[in-house]
């Protein structure tokens, strides 16, 4: 086990070395020591959570599909490891399409089209990344099938009320997350395209797909962490 933590701190030191946000090349979980004991797969999560970014800066290729329709745009992201975040979204080619944003424990949202006003609540996509990017699970760490998962009960949000979070068992990047309604799955997001950056991992593809018929599929172009992110920048004008 002393092997293995050794490994796995030369491992986290040359990611931190990295003084730009380009991915490192570290060798493939396959190449990796597995993480067999809950004490060292804990240690190795909380380090991987203390070189992540306060704020970021994040810009999105989105296709989103919703009863047999596909809609492309642009996204654009700035959050804060509080939890408050704000999204813009732009039409392909085309003008600015919403904005909205979780801060100070509420939504605030503004659709610029009025015929998509007609059709669309912001606060969807909103919630969409909200579970991306900001929902985990603080439960205790589990070995299954190979992936650390944990679990925990949300509040507060009416068409969840449980959330799974599963890392891989090498690396502990995030895989998967799967979320709950009275013990029924219903919402699954998967991560992939994984690279190292700064001490911590980035997924480059997202997808999420709701039981209930709404899929969004994320391609990250940019990423900025450390980007900065002050609490008026997030606020939606009315």
């Amino acid at each position: 086990m002393t092997l293995r933590l050794a490994t796995w701190a030369l491992v986290l030191t040359t990611w931190v070395g990295c003084a730009h946000p380009a991915a490192v090349v570290v060798p493939p979980p396959e190449k990796l020591p597995p993480l067999e004991s809950v004490d060292a797969a804990s240690a190795a999560l909380t380090a991987l959570h203390g070189h992540e970014p306060a704020t970021f800066k994040m810009v999105h290729q989105v296709v989103a599909r919703h009863d047999g329709k596909s809609y492309v745009m642009t996204g654009y992201l700035l959050g804060r490891d509080d939890g408050a975040f704000r999204v813009s979204a732009a039409a392909d080619m085309g003008p600015r399409l919403f904005d909205v944003a979780w801060v100070g424990n509420q939504w605030e949202a503004k659709v610029h089209l009025r015929q998509l006003a007609e059709r669309l609540d912001p606060r969807h996509m909103g919630r969409a990344v909200q579970r991306i990017y900001f929902t985990t699970a603080s439960g205790p760490l589990t070995l299954e099938d190979g992936q650390w998962v944990s679990r925990a009960n949300l509040q507060g949000d009416d068409d969840i009320d449980a959330v799974e979070v599963s890392r891989d068992g090498h690396t502990l990047a995030l895989t998967h997350k799967r979320f709950f309604l009275r013990g029924a799955p219903v919402l699954d997001i998967d991560y992939t395209q994984l690279e190292a950056v700064q001490g911590h991992w980035l997924a480059r593809h997202v997808k999420l797909k709701d039981q209930r018929g709404f899929e969004l599929e994320l391609s990250v172009s940019q990423y900025e962490p450390g980007f900065a992110v002050p609490e008026e920048r997030l606020h939606v004008q009315p």
